[in-house]
Order: C-alpha cells, then sequence, then structure tokens
C-alpha cells in the first residue's frame, strides 16, 4: 500500500512539473520575440496574399492587414502586417 502511495503521488508531481514547463515556458519565449512589419500594399487584398506566404509553425501573425499612413515608423501610405517569430 506504502509502494502504491509512493508511486501516485510521483506521476502526480511529475505531470503537475511538465504541464507547468510546457504551458508557462511557451508564453515567455513567445513574448520577448520582436515584430516585424511587412509593407507597403496598395490594397487589402494584395497585404492579404502576402501574409498567407508568412504563415508558418515558425512565425506568427501578430496583426493582420491594417492600413497605415505615412508617419512614425512607417516609409508610405499603404496596407501592413505584423509576425513575429515563434521561440
Amino acid at each position: 500500500m506504502v509502494n502504491l502511495k509512493k508511486r501516485v503521488s510521483t506521476v502526480i508531481a511529475g505531470a503537475v512539473v511538465a504541464g507547468g514547463l510546457m504551458f508557462g515556458g511557451a508564453t515567455a519565449a513567445q513574448a520577448v520575440t520582436p515584430n516585424y512589419s511587412v509593407g507597403p500594399f496598395a490594397t487589402v487584398s494584395d497585404c492579404e496574399a502576402a501574409k498567407i506566404t508568412y504563415i508558418s509553425s515558425w512565425t506568427k501573425i501578430s496583426q493582420g492587414c491594417t492600413y497605415y499612413p505615412q508617419q512614425g515608423g512607417f516609409t508610405d501610405n499603404g496596407y501592413y502586417f505584423h509576425y513575429r517569430a515563434i521561440a
């Protein structure tokens, strides 16, 4: 009976540690990667067509196609989308 309790508690402890590493580690790793802007595109459909080529297991689209006028870091009027690398 003592061995059974020890095995059950070991399995539960292992599951808790594995779950914490799996869910806690993935969020922190994705949060530190920078966003990259792609564009400008003249139309939303051009932007959407280019965005599809950036979807992979290594990237995450962080903002869809949005119109930005020439200001701040944007060099021209047009539609841009943002992605980041998944670490």
